[in-house]
């Protein structure tokens, strides 16, 4: 269990850029399809994945900002 839990903490933030550079890409297809109404927020969700990659590199003390 130890090492699955070491494991989730090196690889979370690889996951969290991921989502967020997924976020980014659908929220440009939305704009570049002149979607008026986004069906989803993705900007949102894709700053909230950023955040939760600098919380673990934080956590990781890979950054001290």
């Amino acid at each position: 269990m130890d090492e699955l839990d070491r494991d989730v903490e090196a690889w979370g933030p690889a996951s969290h850029a991921g989502w967020a550079i997924w976020g980014i890409v659908q929220a440009k297809e939305d704009i570049e399809g002149e979607v008026d109404e986004p069906e989803f927020d993705y900007i949102s969700y894709a700053r909230g994945r950023m955040s939760a990659f600098r919380l673990d590199l934080k956590k990781l003390a890979v950054v001290r900002h």
